[in-house]
């Protein structure tokens, strides 16, 4: 007979312990790939844009400021030095010119992958020692946050 989650798993205490527990994990994952960014001259920033260009080619400079929550003009000032370092391309969208969807070069990608790989390796690993049902759980819990997120992006872009 299974056992019934308590009532009482969202109370301020639990919640505040996600947050925490969160935060540790996205620094812990960024530091894995800190050297290499260093190496490289890049911010965390700059590997979060290359990250979402890798996974999203064709996003807008607007549409990634939505994504990660910082002004457009932020974005445009990592973009140049993206582009200027040779690891962006911005394209050109025939039915509208104003719009620039980006993409990686192929020393962009080779750069995104690489600084994923040492993230994706812990992440494979702890999803191994967690289990499938937790793992399960884990996309349900981050998908429900995204979703805020992409609601925002869409709302942005049809402004």
């Amino acid at each position: 007979m299974a056992t019934r989650a308590s009532p009482l798993f969202l109370r301020d205490v639990e919640l505040e312990r996600a947050l925490e527990l969160l935060l540790l994990a996205e620094r812990g994952l960024a530091s894995r790939s800190a050297a290499a960014l260093r190496e490289a001259g890049l911010d965390e920033r700059d590997r979060d844009i290359l990250w979402l260009l890798h996974r999203r080619p064709g996003v807008t400079a607007l549409e990634l400021a939505a994504l990660l929550g910082i002004p457009k003009q932020s974005v445009s000032r990592h973009l140049r030095a993206l582009e200027a370092a040779g690891l962006i391309a911005r394209g050109e969208d025939g039915a509208d010119r104003r719009r620039r969807p980006l993409k990686l070069s192929e020393r962009g990608t080779a750069l995104a992958e690489a600084l994923a790989e040492p993230r994706k390796l812990a992440l494979r690993r702890a999803f191994q020692g967690a289990g499938p049902e937790a793992v399960a759980g884990f996309a349900r819990v981050l998908g429900e946050l995204a979703e805020l997120t992409a609601k925002r992006v869409v709302e942005r872009s049809e402004r």
